[in-house]
């Protein structure tokens, strides 16, 4: 009978970061998702070879600051939550302290950042497999952070296979989640964009910081959309969980 042992803590890391990120559409849907919880007014996308390649999200949030250098990969270490009580008045898309780590694990995975007071200065972070920081660099770099993963699932082959083989319907279901985002984020310049072969940049959509929805709406999918748009004013009825005594309207 084979002996019973613990499984060896770096492949362990490999195994639980492949639950996060299981596909294209979880790397940019975590990526943007730190982007607009970091206050960004502007985010571009860029895929090459449609993501096989690279996948790299840039915005002009509100940059990491040195102090969360070292802990900015590491599992479970976020800025987001403390306690599980926080839950109930978490104002963030993101909270697990699990994406970056996992992409540490999963890819080629380095972090370009400025904050407002060290622009047009920025440092280049890189980490470990393990998401601990490897080395930083001094660069160029205006407000924001730029997040660049290189050969996706190059370390897990039948994954990397998988997605080689299906590359195509994998983007075509991160622009989907692309356009979403892009729609009900207003006031924030969205840019998609992909380099294929001998470098030619195609952009695929982008909307203009605008106020409403509607007009994102029709940046993303044409104004001809805007004449099958029906308005809606819903209210819904919504009951306090943690009460569970008066429910409060919410529209």
């Amino acid at each position: 009978m084979a002996t019973i042992k613990a499984i060896e803590g770096r492949s362990v890391h490999q195994i639980q970061s492949g639950q996060v990120i299981v596909d294209l559409c979880s790397v940019v849907k975590e990526l943007v998702e730190n982007s607009l919880d970091a206050g960004a007014t502007s985010i571009e996308v860029r895929f090459k070879a449609h993501g096989l390649d690279s996948i790299e999200v840039q915005d002009n949030g509100n940059g990491i600051s040195k102090e969360n250098y070292e802990t900015v990969a590491l599992k479970h270490y976020t800025s987001k939550l403390s306690a599980y009580d926080d839950l109930s008045s978490l104002q963030t898309f993101g909270f697990r302290g699990e994406a970056l780590s996992s992409l540490c694990a999963l890819s080629n995975f380095h972090v370009l950042t400025a904050q407002a007071h060290e622009a047009p200065k920025g440092t280049r972070l890189d980490f470990e497999t393990s998401g601990k920081l490897r080395a930083t660099s001094v660069i160029a770099s205006q407000k924001g952070t730029t997040v660049m993963v290189e050969a996706l699932f190059a370390n897990l082959p039948v994954r990397r296979r998988e997605l080689e083989k299906n590359i195509k319907r994998e983007y075509t279901k991160v622009l989907g989640v692309l356009q979403a985002y892009a729609c009900i984020s207003t006031s924030v310049k969205f840019s998609v964009s992909n380099i294929v072969a001998k470098g030619k940049k195609l952009v695929v959509f982008a909307t203009k910081s605008n106020v409403a929805t509607r007009e994102n709406i029709a940046n993303v999918f044409g104004a001809k959309t805007l004449s099958a748009l029906v308005s809606m004013d819903l209210r819904f009825n919504l009951q306090n969980t943690r009460t569970a005594k008066q429910p409060t309207d919410t529209e």
